[in-house]
């Protein structure tokens, strides 16, 4: 073999080599990306875990295409009693109504399909816990959204149950309230009545019997109906 052969060899030699070393380089800064990539993505699914362990608000990221989702929140299992890992396969029996009691929910696949990106579409339904039966009041809110260039919607279940509890007491309060005040009117107005009778006795029978003050068999019987008119006042009076 001649130097320039042996040259020639080595320089070769030193391409691959830099080639394969460049290829590694390459490899490597690849997976560092995706291995900070995926650290972000677990960084903030943990963060948003711990958002929710406090709130009976749930978060849904799921994807239009095969309704599998990208994250449930964990609090999914304690609010209404369902899998999070089954949900995150196959997200149609929390967003079609399978829990909910009372009939449907406003929701369907033609609905979803008719969302266009970046609209958001609202609603509310009674939902079951599958454990225990409670029945919660939620508000629905679902976004239609593009992430990491792939089409996504956002479902967010907030928990109303309370709010509609305290909304249906203020209603029975005001119910009972108004009721209170037909029946303070109504007893009023009777109780005038009632009392005007007798006064107006008092007060006729005591002007005749000054108009009759010589003739004293006729003042005794204004007396004694003024009399009987004042006990039936007083009786009024003791009954109110």
């Amino acid at each position: 073999m001649t130097w320039e052969q042996i040259w020639m060899t080595a320089a070769v030699c030193g391409l691959l080599g830099l080639g394969v070393l460049a290829v590694c380089l390459a490899t490597w800064s690849t997976r560092r990306r995706m291995g900070e990539k995926d650290r972000e993505v677990r960084s903030r699914e943990q963060l948003f875990d711990l958002l929710t362990q406090n709130t009976d608000d749930i978060f849904v990221l799921f994807s239009p295409a095969d309704f599998t989702a990208g994250y449930v929140s964990p609090n999914l299992h304690r609010v209404l009693g369902l899998d999070p890992e089954e949900v995150r396969r196959d997200v149609r029996s929390l967003l079609f109504g399978e829990q909910t009691p009372f009939g449907q929910s406003g929701l369907t696949e033609e609905t979803l399909a008719a969302i266009p990106l970046g609209g958001v579409w609202t609603g509310e339904r009674d939902m079951l816990h599958v454990k225990t039966c409670e029945v919660r009041f939620f508000k629905e809110l679902l976004r239609h959204c593009s992430l990491e260039d792939r089409e996504q919607f956002i479902l967010m279940l907030s928990d109303r149950t309370q709010e509609r509890q305290m909304y249906e007491a203020l209603g029975e309060a005001l119910h009972t309230a108004k009721a209170a005040n037909e029946a303070k009117n109504t007893f009023l107005s009777n109780m005038s009545h009632d009392i005007r009778t007798p006064m107006n006795a008092i007060v006729g029978f005591t002007a005749l019997a000054i108009t009759h003050i010589d003739r004293r068999d006729q003042v005794e019987e204004y007396l004694k109906k003024i009399m009987t008119s004042g006990n039936h006042l007083l009786s009024l009076i003791n009954d109110i």
